[in-house]
């Protein structure tokens, strides 16, 4: 990463006033609440980060450990997202769909519950590595689609401060959502809690579905334009 960013170079930034915190954090928050598709990426992927990827980084080991051999087949579970990841991520360099943001949340279905709910009946390691892979492919494309998005929707003026609100909330959850899984683990037992974050996982990706600013939005350079313009 730090090679392909000394390859960069040297950037141009605007001149512009030193800003104080509460002013980038108001300047932010305004680009946020005009966009309602943006609020609900933030909520979606928040509620995500709380309660359905904490309980897979818990109880996940612990199914490995108790059902599957140990540290063997988990490593294989974890190296299976990775390999996905890559894979998405490559494939959102020739993908450009009509209406991204909804594609991202219709694939995000299948990102996560079903691992959950494999990891709850103490599937097979081979089956929980495959429905891994396909969510690691989902989530590596969903991310570079989104990102993009945020650098063709926000101005750039804001654009740093709209991903601190973008990404920082979900870094603000994640350690609350590790503490949330360990009392539903000690309440509920692990299966049903897999069960549960399941059902959150589904609930994150299918209720921004029902936004109409959510399906709707597209490029703000259609590939088309795009392609006159080469």
């Amino acid at each position: 990463a730090t090679i392909l960013m000394l390859a960069i170079g040297p950037l141009v930034a605007p001149e512009r006033r030193p800003a104080r915190l509460r002013e980038d954090f108001a300047e932010g928050l305004r680009e946020v609440r005009g966009r309602v598709w943006l609020q609900a990426s933030i909520l979606s992927g928040t509620l995500f980060t709380l309660v359905a990827l904490p309980a897979q980084s818990v109880i996940g080991p612990l199914v490995a450990k108790d059902s599957l051999g140990g540290a063997a087949a988990w490593s294989a579970i974890v190296a299976a997202w990775s390999a996905g990841t890559a894979l998405g991520s490559v494939a959102a360099l020739r993908l450009r769909p009509m209406r991204p943001l909804a594609l991202c949340f219709t694939l995000g279905l299948v990102c996560g519950g079903p691992t959950l709910l494999l990891l709850a009946a103490a599937a097979p390691t081979a089956l929980i590595a495959g429905a891994e892979l396909v969510s690691g492919a989902i989530s590596g494309l969903f991310f570079s689609l989104e990102s993009t998005l945020l650098q063709e929707h926000v101005p750039r003026h804001a654009l740093s401060r709209v991903t601190a609100l973008h990404s920082g909330t979900w870094a603000v959850v994640q350690p609350l959502g590790l503490a949330l899984v360990g009392g539903l683990v000690a309440t509920l037992g692990p299966t049903r809690t897999l069960v549960l974050a399941a059902g959150v996982a589904f609930l994150s990706n299918g209720l921004p579905l029902a936004l109409r600013d959510v399906r709707r939005l597209g490029w703000v350079e259609t590939p088309v334009a795009a392609a006159v313009e080469a």
